[in-house]
């Protein structure tokens, strides 16, 4: 295993015995009998001669033992999930991530330094990996994996090889997202909330719902920040809903009339909080009290645009 001294994490002895005596098996560097290999020096020039400026993509990482072996398949086969990348700009390191549960893909960036003594690329006192051999092609690490069931430490040994320009590239496209800021920018939807039949009757019919603001749902999970603005969402202005039917109604003059522009009867399943119309789901209720309630809902586009989006609406009893 690993132990960590104040900030600093070495090999215990344990490791440190094993891979001393792996050098009469494999040479510094080579691991075809899963061995870690053993850890070179490195200048803080030198390590940014071969890391600055390039992408690094993930090509395989195990779980190392306390013997300074590492497990034969690879993490992700067991694990599944999507390994992270690497990204050096001068002294800030971009890693790009997929987050398999939206899916998202994004990027995160951290201010790093080199420790020359321990080969640790530290952020501020955390340590983001440990350096065990680098060149112009390819790095070799050891980062924190977690803790295990029983409790214990683990940490990965990763192989990963330079990027081309062309893939840095993609990178750098696709992985658009800062997750760094996610909460800010694309705040979690509320939890849904299980609105049953009666409840639903008592609270939202009989009255006018006045439209509030929406906002474009991202991935099924979040919504963006800032309000959605969109001459579709006018129709959709004010709610009426009665006993068996719904209509939406939009301005149609200067003098505050409304037009009717969407009008159908409809059936409420309490399992799903939705309000269905001939077997499609109109909205789902996601909260609602006796001044406002908030619906999620699909708002097609113009014919020009045939996309759908998905509105997270906030509305208010007029």
């Amino acid at each position: 295993m690993l132990v960590r001294t104040g900030h600093i994490i070495r090999f215990s002895c344990s490791i440190v015995v094993a891979l001393f005596l792996a050098m009469t098996v494999v040479s510094c560097g080579e691991d075809e009998d899963h061995i870690v290999p053993l850890q070179m020096n490195y200048s803080a020039g030198y390590l940014s001669s071969c890391l600055d400026g390039n992408g690094w993509k993930y090509v395989e990482a195990h779980e190392v033992n306390a013997d300074g072996s590492f497990e034969k398949q690879d993490w992700d086969e067991i694990y599944g999930g999507t390994p992270d990348q690497y990204m050096f700009d001068g002294d800030t390191l971009v890693t790009y991530s997929s987050l398999d549960e939206y899916p998202l893909k994004g990027y995160s960036k951290k201010v790093y330094y080199f420790n020359e003594e321990t080969n640790q690329l530290m952020s501020g006192s955390d340590e983001l990996f440990r350096v065990l051999t680098v060149s112009e092609n390819t790095l070799r690490l050891i980062k924190y994996n977690g803790i295990s069931g029983d409790g214990k430490k683990t940490y990965l040994y990763a192989v990963y090889r330079r990027m081309s320009s062309e893939e840095l590239s993609r990178y750098r496209n696709e992985y658009k997202y800062d997750i760094t800021k996610l909460n800010d920018n694309y705040p979690a939807l509320p939890e849904k909330s299980r609105v049953m039949a009666d409840d639903f009757t008592e609270l939202a019919t009989g009255t006018a719902w006045e439209f509030v603001e929406a906002h474009e749902v991202m991935w099924s999970k979040r919504y963006k920040k800032e309000r959605f603005s969109s001459p579709e969402i006018n129709k959709y202005n004010i709610l009426h809903i009665s006993a068996d039917s719904i209509s939406f109604s939009q301005p149609a003059d200067s003098l505050n009339r409304y037009a009717v522009s969407e009008n159908m009867k409809y059936g409420y399943r309490p399992n799903s909080s939705a309000v269905v119309s001939d077997g499609n789901v109109v909205f789902y209720v996601y909260s609602i009290s006796e001044n406002n309630m908030q619906i999620v809902m699909d708002l097609p586009q113009s014919k020009s645009n045939y996309s759908t989006k998905t509105l997270f609406c906030k509305y208010r009893k007029n």
